[in-house]
């Protein structure tokens, strides 16, 4: 039997069932009653293909084993051999709201782990001995059957690092790309809760050719304002490139995947960390940690990223590596046993179930692949482009970020150029473009006759481009027309675009580089013999 309370403890359990699947037992699961995050588990559960018992059908049934990734006092109604396993990187938040304790970490407060004088759960993993010496003020008690885990999650998602390539490309990273994770936890103190304007100022800030934006919610965000009412929140900044985890799919692939984590208190910043990852804090969650406890040390002792500067700066600085000891020791401190979890469950369980223990230690299943929605392509955006002429040869820097979220959060007084494609929906934001593009490639001539009717419908544009199979060509209502031999319309369009008005003579110049941060592109331009235009090669 596994006993759900929430989102958290759902997924946990079903990451754990892993453990159990060279001799699987007869398994049910039931939901506790009282939680506000329980919406819609039992339709997920039974999605998953298992059975759901009501609760009061529950405890009037008897188990070899009971698992939950929780403790309560409603754990004493069911009968069977009771194994608590912390969801989450270990017992550290402070929930005096549903626990009476503002002291006592949550898991370890007597009302939840006693019923009649009588400790409830036969066995209580930790994923530290900090751990115990902490239950043991707190319930002397229970914490004779408080056994070392370690955490199989973070072994898992350890394990799983050496898929780091594969989720990347399933999440479109590519090799130039660096990709920003943003996690948040439930609560006033979490990320989102702390601060709603950070995912709409990243994606102002951070250029789209060389970052993506990927956040990771707590299930309880999920739960407590509904899928739907989430999504529809997320719905603009999704249209600006953002991705985000569906809730109970694989989140792990992203701390994997990611170059950078931007979170708060929760266990995605501490995975991250003790896998290795730069980390900033975003929220300051020590408010409802117990304060000798790892995160809220660790809390004390990391940098926080200050939403009043510039972000891009403060996200280059910190893309480096952290030093290799400093991540063993955050390792270490919040998870024992690594490398041996699993191991350690999966005995545990069957020595309750009175099955044989298999001398082998389990095989790790890897995490899932990531299952991001999606999401539709950029049609707008905001342009930055700039000519450096140091001597040794000229240079166009391109920085382009969705329209969108920099129309809200950008600083303005920069001269942006606003670039558009035929696909976007907002006819005031096409007749306010500077320059108009056909991204999906098109036959010349269908695209000669796209670009006169752009002209034609839209006087205030300037320059239009269509793509073709071979590259793209780009037309000025009142100038040359230039052939790019480079997929991007749009990096062609800004950085030729920035040459002209800048004073430059397309015919006159042998060679363009084009910064766009972490991809350099060499334009290299010669006159056409059939037309008033010039040749580009890129890449």
């Amino acid at each position: 039997m596994l006993v759900v309370r929430n989102g958290a403890t759902l997924d946990r359990l079903l990451s754990l069932l892993q453990v159990l699947r060279e001799d699987v037992p007869e398994i049910r699961f039931t939901i506790e009653p009282g939680s506000v995050f329980d919406q819609g588990l039992s339709r997920h559960i039974e999605s998953r293909g298992y059975e759901v018992l009501a609760w009061q059908e529950a405890t009037e049934s008897s188990f070899d084993v009971i698992l939950a990734a929780h403790a309560s006092w409603q754990l004493a109604s069911l009968r069977g051999y009771l194994v608590v396993c912390p969801h989450g990187a270990g017992y550290n938040r402070l929930v005096p709201g549903s626990t009476g304790s503002d002291t006592v970490a949550t898991g370890l407060v007597r009302s939840q782990l006693t019923h009649d004088g009588e400790v409830i759960p036969d066995l209580i993993y930790v994923s530290h001995a900090e751990q115990i010496d902490r239950l043991s003020e707190s319930v002397p008690e229970a914490a004779e059957r408080a056994v070392v885990l370690g955490d199989p999650v973070f072994d898992r998602i350890a394990d799983s690092e050496v898929l780091r390539s594969r989720f990347r490309r399933q999440l479109n990273v590519t090799e130039t790309q660096k990709l920003v994770v943003v996690s948040s936890t439930w609560g006033r103190y979490g990320t989102l809760g702390t601060r709603e304007d950070l995912i709409p100022k990243l994606l102002a800030q951070l250029p789209v050719h060389e970052y993506r934006l990927l956040v990771i919610l707590h299930p309880n965000v999920w739960a407590g304002h509904s899928a739907g009412e989430v999504k529809l929140y997320l719905q603009d900044y999704c249209d600006s490139g953002l991705m985000y985890v569906p809730p109970h799919t694989p989140w792990e692939a992203g701390i994997i995947a990611a170059d950078l984590l931007l979170g708060d208190h929760g266990s995605v910043t501490y995975y991250g960390a003790a896998l290795g990852r730069p980390y900033l804090l975003v929220a300051d969650g020590r408010a409802e940690l117990d304060p000798v406890s790892p995160p809220a040390l660790l809390s004390g002792g990391s940098a926080y990223l200050d939403l009043g500067q510039g972000l891009l700066p403060q996200i280059e600085r910190n893309l480096a590596p952290p030093d290799p000891a400093e991540v063993t020791a955050v390792a270490e401190a919040m998870f024992q046993e690594q490398g041996r979890s699993w191991e350690i469950l999966r005995n545990g369980i069957l020595r309750a179930a009175g099955r044989p223990v298999p001398r082998r230690a389990p095989r790790v299943v890897p995490v899932g692949d990531p299952e991001v929605p999606p999401g539709r392509p950029l049609t707008a955006w905001m342009v930055l482009a700039k000519v450096d002429d140091p001597g040794s040869g000229p240079t166009v820097a391109v920085q382009c970020f969705p329209r969108i979220a920099a129309e809200r959060f950008a600083d303005l007084s920069e001269d942006y150029l606003q670039v558009t494609t035929e696909g976007e929906t907002d006819r005031l934001v096409r007749e306010n473009s500077e320059v108009i593009v056909h991204v999906d490639p098109v036959s010349p001539a269908v695209g000669e006759k796209w670009a006169a009717s752009i002209f034609a419908r839209y006087p205030g544009v300037g320059l239009v481009g269509y793509a073709f199979p071979e590259g793209s060509t780009l037309k000025w209502r009142d100038g040359p027309s230039v052939r790019v031999d480079h997929p991007d319309v749009v990096v062609g369009a800004a950085a030729i675009h920035c040459w002209r008005v800048n004073g430059y003579a397309l015919d006159e110049v042998a060679s363009l580089e084009v910064d766009l941060g972490s991809a350099q592109v060499k334009l290299v331009m010669t006159p056409l013999a059939h037309s008033n235009g010039v040749r580009v090669n890129g890449y």
